[in-house]
């Protein structure tokens, strides 16, 4: 009788504990719409950290990973100490940060956080979830940025990406082409002996972090991104429209040291070195089955090493990918399936690093420039394409056409373009001391557009 007693006892004391217990929730969806969210102020503190109690969150964080709702990427807000803004878009923010004990990364490391906005809609969770799921997909690869954590399991989600602090390669691209210009006008002007022509003084952004943004310019007619007409389709629509922001500037000295060191190269084997990483870049994506969709040269990272990095996920889709809603997307890189059914793939990627090629060619040209967004199907229809820039060799404009080919299967996959590109004797990009005195480059997006205002108000006047 006593021992029946004292086990009822046990039992019943057992059961009490476990169901006062105040167990953390683990699904991210209730988390979101019943916590009040704990977002860093706007008041311009350089530091903030995310007070949270760690030993709850890694118990929590592994609940989760017992349950399937989590994986090896997901970290405790408490490992993150946020720094200052560096970016901003309708999805939310992006932070420079430091992190501590990230997955494959003990001690403290310098990341980008994408923080995701207050009050975000349901598709806008599902896009920025499958954004952090393509970059789990992707995996490590040398030319493409890499995802290190993430916070989903809690507000506010978060992206922990690795961080790439010397801008993009547009800015670079034209960086260079200032230089060029500037040593061409003092050789011209016979101020400065040869050999002893000094670097422009032109600093990059520290970097450039691609974010979505859903309205639309005041000239978006002649920007790089224009809206798509939505189409019926079962698939799972993206709601991430795509923008690029420049950092702030208010950098410790340590880092704006770190950037004085990046030169701006007037060579024709860097270039080549550039066009070759991309494509291993665009190759492992590839190799993954992934659609990119928005290849461009500001959507292109680059290091301290000058190791570029593919970055902005946020329009990836595994597959073939059929778009399915409104969006901006980049017209100029699109191909004519792209533009015409709306259709993506892999092939539809690789006309978009055609026109990067270009972008290289031109230091930071802009495609088409004299040719209206709405003219640009037609154009491409009737079998036109982009120039030959005067930089580029004649064997890369004719891969440069291929990759253009109307019919996508005709088109050489990225495992061929590398193996193409991949003997460094040979020139695809010309020496820059060959071109004449009299080339001009082509615009560049920003001199498009102020060409164009200053008609408008000619025509005002």
């Amino acid at each position: 009788m006593v021992i029946a007693l004292l086990i009822v006892v046990c039992v019943g004391n057992y059961v009490y504990k476990h169901t006062c217990k105040v167990k953390p929730s683990t699904n991210w969806r209730s988390i979101y719409r019943n916590t009040p969210p704990k977002l860093p102020p706007d008041s311009g503190i350089n530091q903030i950290s995310m007070e949270e109690n760690l030993l709850y969150m890694d118990k929590d964080i592994l609940d989760a990973q017992e349950k399937g709702k989590a994986d090896i990427f997901e970290v405790p807000h408490s490992c993150l100490v946020i720094g200052e803004e560096i970016g901003k878009g309708a999805f939310g923010r992006v932070f420079k940060a430091t992190a501590h004990n990230l997955l494959r990364l003990p001690g403290t490391t310098t990341v980008a956080v994408k923080q995701l906005k207050k009050r975000p809609t349901t598709d806008e969770v599902e896009e920025f979830l499958g954004e952090i799921q393509t970059m789990k997909d992707v995996g490590r690869h040398e030319n493409v940025v890499a995802l290190l954590g993430c916070c989903t399991i809690k507000e506010p989600l978060m992206m922990i990406m690795e961080y790439v602090g010397h801008g993009d390669l547009l800015q670079y691209l034209r960086n260079v082409r200032k230089k060029h210009l500037d040593t061409f006008r003092i050789q011209t002007n016979g101020l400065i002996p040869m050999g002893e022509i000094p670097v422009a003084n032109s600093q990059p952004p520290r970097g450039r972090y691609l974010e979505l943004k859903h309205s639309a310019s005041t000239i978006s007619s002649d920007a790089s991104y224009i809206k798509q007409p939505e189409t019926p389709s079962t698939l799972r629509p993206s709601v991430t429209e795509t923008m690029y922001t420049m950092l702030t500037q208010n950098s410790s000295d340590s880092s704006q040291t770190t950037l004085e060191t990046l030169d701006y190269v007037l060579d024709n084997k860097e270039l080549h070195n550039f066009a070759l990483q991309i494509a291993r870049g665009m190759r492992h994506l590839e190799e993954k089955g992934i659609t990119h969709r928005d290849l461009a040269a500001r959507n292109i990272l680059i290091d301290a090493r000058k190791t570029l990095k593919i970055s902005d996920f946020g329009l990836s889709r595994a597959g073939i990918y059929v778009n399915t809603k409104t969006k901006k997307l980049p017209l100029r890189w699109l191909s004519i399936e792209a533009i015409r059914d709306n259709l993506y793939s892999s092939s539809s990627d690789v006309w978009a690093f055609a026109v990067v090629l270009w972008e290289i060619g031109t230091l930071g040209g802009f495609p088409y420039p004299t040719v209206n967004n709405h003219e640009i199907l037609e154009y491409l229809s009737q079998g036109k394409r982009l120039d030959r820039p005067e930089i580029c060799s004649e064997i890369l404009y004719q891969l440069m056409l291929k990759c253009w080919h109307e019919n996508p299967e005709s088109r050489p996959t990225f495992a061929e373009i590398v193996k193409q590109l991949q003997p460094q004797n040979q020139k695809i990009y010309v020496d820059f001391n060959s071109l004449g005195p009299d080339y001009v480059f082509p615009p560049t997006r920003e001199q498009v557009l102020e060409s164009r205002i200053n008609e408008q108000d000619n025509t005002k006047h």
